[in-house]
């Protein structure tokens, strides 16, 4: 029995008569952005069966980098994780690179320089989500497309939760205004002490400020055409974590209830967070960014 892709359109959720297996071709002028999770290293969009990186491949130009501040991850959390003994040392960067607006500028040039005349489509995982909406809510000319996939909450209520959050965890530390010479100064003192507390508060920090920038600009009417993908666990691992099942849905039925034709979603159940790993979740999530090319072409 072939899977259906969940497309909603105006006031109604139906379902389209096209199975998720026709093929789609490549399009050299189809540029995938990829913006990683927080705790994550580039390395993770192509691990386990899924090959993801692979797969999206075959249908246009992928680019990808580094975060260096989820390099910070390095610092602080190695010893809590093994995974993260893994994550590059570079961590030397500025005010600039903190700054939303001019971080997604450096990708924009960056990629610009890569792909000169590309049709966009920033992916966003976890907290990268929030770059790739800024990324299309900024260049938005030059995007046709968004994927999220299990992205953080991005509708004012969970935002604001989340800002709150930053703020009764670091504090000033977090949310206060910070000179270059501060910054170098942390930046300094995390490289000497391989465990200590600033790292964790700049990595606070610097996800305050995407969030703020979020919160500052936000728009849930999507401009350009957007697949949501969510996973459900089932039972719930966090049940009173603002970041549970009922949030994900309510989320899903206000950004549907602003946006007619634009706004794709997909749930999956029990696949953990980092979906687009598994063999099968990987392919259908491919198959429903060939339906939305064609959609665009």
């Amino acid at each position: 029995m072939a899977n259906y892709i969940q497309i909603y359109h105006g006031n109604k959720l139906n379902y389209t008569n096209t199975p998720i297996c026709q093929k789609g071709g490549f399009d050299d002028k189809i540029v995938f952005i990829m913006f990683q999770g927080a705790a994550s290293i580039v390395d993770s969009w192509n691990q386990g069966d899924g090959k993801f990186l692979d797969k999206l491949k075959k249908l246009g130009n992928v680019y990808t980098y580094q975060s260096k501040i989820s390099n910070l991850y390095h610092y602080h959390y190695r010893k809590v994780r093994d995974h993260y003994k893994k994550f590059p040392k570079d961590i030397d960067f500025n005010l600039d690179y903190m700054d939303v607006e001019r971080h997604i500028e450096m990708i924009y040039i960056d990629v610009n320089q890569k792909y000169p005349g590309g049709k966009f489509i920033p992916i966003g995982w976890s907290a990268g989500s929030l770059y790739a909406m800024a990324f299309v809510n900024i260049y938005k000319d030059k995007c046709v497309g968004c994927v999220l996939l299990d992205p953080v909450l991005i509708t004012m209520k969970n935002i604001r939760l989340r800002l709150d959050d930053l703020k009764r965890t670091g504090g000033s530390d977090v949310v206060s205004d910070i000179s270059e010479k501060k910054l170098q100064s942390l930046i300094s003192n995390i490289k000497k002490n391989k465990i200590n507390r600033d790292a964790t508060l700049l990595i606070d920090r610097c996800y305050y400020k995407i969030t703020k920038w979020w919160h500052d600009h936000l728009s849930l009417i999507m401009s350009v055409p957007t697949i949501d993908i969510k996973n459900l666990d089932v039972p719930e691992i966090k049940s009173n974590d603002d970041f549970n099942n009922v949030a994900k849905l309510n989320e899903i039925a206000e950004i549907k209830n602003v946006n007619q034709n634009n706004y794709v979603y997909r749930i999956f159940v029990n696949e953990g967070h980092s979906l687009f790993q598994n063999k099968i979740q990987s392919s259908d999530i491919v198959e429903m960014i060939k339906n939305m090319l064609k959609m665009i072409e």
